[in-house]
């Protein structure tokens, strides 16, 4: 199984909205929750139990796949195995995609890295699609799965 569960409670770009703006110098425990988005902490565990089924999945080989999490997003679901750009795959971009692997090696890259790359999953514009154009994989990416996991 290859998984992609939704990211947006557990990345580094999605923690700024977790806790209200002023309490950024504050231990976690003593953070309120940011006032548009009270209900971020319930949505992030949400997805917790949802990311810890997959990775417990009655299945041989597993690759869960998100973008990079944040510290408390670790806490619960623990440290992936491995970090990939696509550039590393022959895709000019930088978007750093974790994987939190079960019985499969780590990706190979078949690729060095070019003189320019370029983050345009960061630039995307804003719009109706940008969250659903940010999430994508890359097919560089996905050629190296299927290729080195079969």
């Amino acid at each position: 199984m290859i998984a992609h569960p939704p990211c947006t409670y557990n990345t580094l770009a999605g923690i700024r909205w977790m806790y209200h703006p002023e309490d950024t110098r504050l231990p976690a425990e003593e953070r309120r929750r940011h006032p548009q988005y009270p209900d971020r902490m319930e949505r992030f565990l949400d997805g917790v139990t949802l990311f810890k089924a997959l990775l417990a999945a009655p299945i041989t080989r597993i690759c869960v796949e998100n973008s990079q999490p944040h510290g408390l997003a670790m806490q619960h679901i623990g440290r992936y195995d491995q970090i990939v750009q696509p550039w590393m795959f022959g895709e000019p971009y930088t978007k750093g995609a974790a994987l939190w692997l079960k019985n499969l090696p780590k990706l190979g890259p078949t690729h060095q890295k070019p003189l320019k790359v370029t983050a345009a999953c960061h630039r995307a514009s804003p719009g109706p699609n940008r969250e659903r154009e940010r999430s994508r994989t890359y097919l560089g990416i996905a050629e190296a799965m299927a290729a080195q996991w079969g």
